[in-house]
């Protein structure tokens, strides 16, 4: 298969870029938002983000099958890409909105409405944007570059989010702001559909009686781990905007933090190509090792002494960024793995739905997060000083628990088919 030019693999980056604006919204800024509404109304509406979240799973493998499915003179994933952009933007632009209701009904059906709409989008385009990588080529190497290209695109847009938003929000508001989020958005997917082409065109040969021949040992053992790893990633912005204010005094300071985190980690990106030199599974409980060792340091200060040094706390966030590197760049090269594997093994190729499976996890672990942080930052609104030790475990030690369960579900993974190919990388 052919080498895919710098230019596509950057396309396909903006394509990551586009859907993790949404992403980083979610994460960070929907709760601080909801808060405007009134400590009444946020109680039940982050009760609703949490149900909206677990009801949006069910939409991952029909959506998965569908675009599996699809069959056009563009492909079957880059259709989406491009004719989901403009309603992606609407609605995410919408979700930012405070409409002027008399009725707090009326107020409630237009955040479960636009919420849901936004979740259903955002599925279309994050599957079709991942079972991408699998049509541009058929290579192992080359979709592991790709797959970098997709790391670092999310990475990127993170930060300039998480740096930007609360200056933008000052100066224009909520909605004006994810207005300008949304067009630039809307660009980002048509450069990734523009500048993509699906080449292979292997069918997937199942149906939806076969399709639970996907379930293996190694395939539940990559969605567990990467559940856990959406579960830390979130756990380090969700939170992020409470835990800033109550240990640092400064809410915004959540951009400089996030900053932190990501940029050592797209730097180590630089060097992934290395990853790809060793066991995956072996390297992502190595990294895991670094985090629990890290961030348990600053839970034990913190506890222990009631503040957090800034200068430790930057220090810890930066060693974390480029641990949590290779986990996040392996993750879905794991998910390619198990999908050759079944391929190699039973002449049965299943992308969609097990790409449908990662969704899936992801939301139940985004499901989670929300809940509980909905319930602290809560308490947070009425009694802050109170609840500070309980955002300190939320947001430090949390993710050292999550950490210690991932190396405790990687090491019951072992792939036959990235161990044969291993040289070959």
């Amino acid at each position: 298969m052919e080498k895919i030019p710098i230019k596509e693999r950057v396309s396909y980056g903006f394509g990551s870029m586009a859907y993790n604006i949404a992403n980083a919204s979610l994460a960070t800024f929907i709760l601080p938002f909801y808060q405007l509404y009134g400590a009444e109304m946020y109680r039940n509406i982050f009760i609703i983000i949490t149900i909206s979240k677990v009801f949006d799973a069910l939409t991952d493998i029909p959506v998965g099958y569908l675009i599996d499915k699809t069959n056009t003179k563009w492909g079957k994933s880059r259709p989406y890409q491009l004719f989901l952009a403009i309603p992606f933007a609407i609605i995410l632009s919408a979700v930012f909105y405070r409409p002027n209701f008399d009725s707090s009904l009326l107020t409630y059906i237009f955040i479960i409405v636009t919420f849901n709409l936004l979740l259903l989008l955002y599925t279309g385009v994050f599957l079709s944007h991942s079972t991408l990588n699998m049509q541009i080529t058929d290579n192992n190497k080359q979709r592991l570059f790709l797959n970098i290209f997709r790391v670092m695109g999310g990475f990127v847009i993170t930060i300039i989010i998480n740096i930007s938003t609360f200056p933008l929000v000052n100066n224009h508001g909520w909605w004006l702001t994810w207005t300008g989020y949304g067009i630039i958005g809307t660009l980002f997917f048509i450069v990734c559909f523009l500048g993509t082409k699906e080449r292979v065109t292997a069918p997937n040969n199942y149906t939806l009686k076969n399709m639970t021949k996907a379930i293996t040992k190694n395939y539940i053992v990559s969605l567990l781990s990467y559940m856990l790893l959406i579960m830390k990633r979130l756990l380090m912005v969700v939170p992020g905007v409470f835990f800033c204010g109550s240990w640092f005094g400064n809410p915004a300071l959540v951009g400089a933090f996030t900053a932190a985190f990501l940029m050592p980690m797209t730097m180590a990106l630089c060097f992934s190509p290395i990853f790809f030199r060793f066991e995956k599974a072996k390297l992502i409980i190595y990294s895991n090792i670094v985090y629990i060792v890290s961030f348990g340091t600053v839970f034990i200060f913190g506890l222990l002494n009631n503040y957090i040094p800034l200068p430790l706390y930057i220090a810890c966030i930066v060693i974390n960024g480029i641990s949590v590197a290779p986990h996040e760049v392996l993750s879905f090269p794991m998910f390619m793995d198990v999908i050759e594997e079944n391929y190699a093994r039973k002449n049965i190729r299943i992308e969609g739905p097990v790409y449908s499976g990662s969704a899936i996890v992801r939301k139940i672990g985004e499901s989670m997060i929300f809940y509980i942080t909905g319930v602290l930052t809560l308490a947070y609104v009425t009694t802050p000083v109170m609840y500070s030790r309980q955002i300190l475990v939320l947001s430090v030690l949390v993710p050292v628990i999550i950490s210690v369960l991932t190396v405790i579900v990687l090491l019951f993974y072992r792939n036959e088919f990235e161990l044969k190919n291993l040289k070959k990388i």
